[in-house]
């Protein structure tokens, strides 16, 4: 086992085998400035695709292909309204569509993992939606970190996903499917030298560090973890450009972050209703973009930049994506959340029960009556204005200086605790 703190400068090991979205290139990239800055060095396992960007590659870091399965299509999260080919009840079934259901192809990976530690030799490994790589660490007693938001890094008892459908029934096939993992975990434990290992070992491995706030944490608000707030790319972005002859008479302006089917039909009601609206469609065709030129509605594929267009912004519409969804409620702006899938839809109802924002699906209604009503009711506003108040730059800033004391083992104490409880409850 290697000590945290036992050589000048410590080694950390990026792990990522899962979630291909940016947010996930940007957050690791971030916090591997952040390592560097303090005078740790930085190694890399990453999904094949990303071996070569810049954000990784560019500072000649030793990268590796992540040692895991081709990422599998997970059906079963799907949006409220929407149908899934297999329903995916709790994480428990997410871990068993990854691969946990089969204990030799688990040792397989947990193995390429040991042999990639013994070649990188890191003194803790950051784990970003790696679960192979987490349980790894833990067999081999290497310090890790769970950088989550929250989704991936369920309470131990694997709690029934935020729905509608509850009942025994659910909760026993939920509860063998944790006997499940248990016995897989236990099993590559013991064939990999690691007896007496259990899923409850496994899960309490890690220090837990979620990229929001409580108040968004899909599981509610927990003792257990360090919130750290979202992370911005430091990459120079587009500063927002917004309509404006167009603008509305009373001044609003919307910001839209979108992706899927629902865009086209957002942004048709948007121009109908004259709202002065900027949205950044990452996945929008030439066509798309031209569709609504000279209109109320500017649509662009460029990253803009967050904190700018969010203090500009009176309202913001999004897809639930998390990092953004944390940001626009630490900005004060009330949202009107289309979640693409079940993931988002639990941060999504999160903000939706502070009374911060609305999740809409189709079984709501009229999306022109969701969007009008974000835009002129003021509580939303009031309510999101009151939490993001409760969190200053100052004090994410040492919420991050926790994480990073204990992911380079400057701490005393090699568990992180929430220095978030009480700031919010569930």
């Amino acid at each position: 086992m290697m000590i945290p703190g036992s050589i000048a400068s410590p080694r950390i090991l990026v792990a990522w085998e899962h979630g291909r979205n940016m947010g996930h290139l940007v957050r690791s990239s971030e916090i591997a400035n952040l390592i560097r800055a303090r005078a740790g060095t930085v190694a890399w396992a990453v999904p094949p695709q990303y071996t070569g960007h810049p954000l990784i590659a560019g500072r000649g870091e030793p990268v590796h292909v992540a040692p895991t399965f081709a990422s599998p299509a997970i059906p079963g999260i799907a949006t409220a309204g929407q149908e899934a080919t297999t329903r995916l009840s709790s994480f428990a079934d997410v871990l068993l569509v990854l691969g946990f259901h089969d204990v030799r192809a688990v040792e397989v990976a947990v193995t390429r993992w040991l042999k990639l530690f013994a070649a990188v030799q890191p003194t803790a490994v950051l784990c970003d939606y790696a679960p192979f790589a987490l349980l790894a660490a833990c067999v081999a007693g290497i310090p890790a970190t769970q950088i989550t938001n929250g989704f991936d890094a369920p309470p131990p008892d694997f709690p029934l996903f935020d729905s509608t459908v509850r009942g025994p029934y659910l909760e026993r096939v939920n509860a063998q499917k944790i006997a499940k993992l248990d016995q897989t975990v236990t099993r590559v434990g013991r064939t990999l030298g690691a007896t007496g290992l259990c899923l409850a070992d496994f899960m309490a491995w890690p220090n837990v560090v979620i990229d929001g706030i409580p108040e968004t944490d899909p599981y509610g608000a927990r003792a257990n973890a360090v919130y750290i707030g979202p992370f911005a790319s430091s990459t120079p972005v587009c500063a927002p450009s917004w309509p404006g002859e167009e603008q509305d008479a009373k001044g609003k302006r919307v910001f839209a972050y979108l992706r899927g089917r629902e865009t086209s039909t957002v942004l048709e009601a948007l121009q109908s209703l004259g709202r002065a609206t900027l949205c950044l469609w990452p996945d929008a065709s030439d066509d798309e973009l031209r569709r609504f030129d000279g209109t109320s509605v500017r649509v662009t594929r460029e990253p803009q930049n967050l904190s700018l267009v969010l203090s500009q912004a009176d309202v913001v519409i999004n897809y639930g994506s998390s990092g953004f969804l944390n940001a626009t409620l630490l900005a004060g702006k009330p949202q009107l959340m289309l979640p693409t899938d079940m993931e988002k839809l639990m941060f999504a109802r999160r903000v939706e029960r502070r009374g911060a924002g609305l999740a809409w699906h189709a079984s709501k209604g009229s999306l022109r009556w969701a969007i009008d009503w974000v835009l002129n009711y003021p509580a939303l506003t009031d309510t999101a204005l009151h939490i993001g108040r409760r969190y200053g730059e100052r004090q994410l800033d040492r919420q991050r200086d926790v994480f990073l004391d204990r992911l380079m083992g400057k701490a005393e104490d090699a568990r992180c605790v929430s220095h978030g409880e009480g700031v919010g409850g569930p």
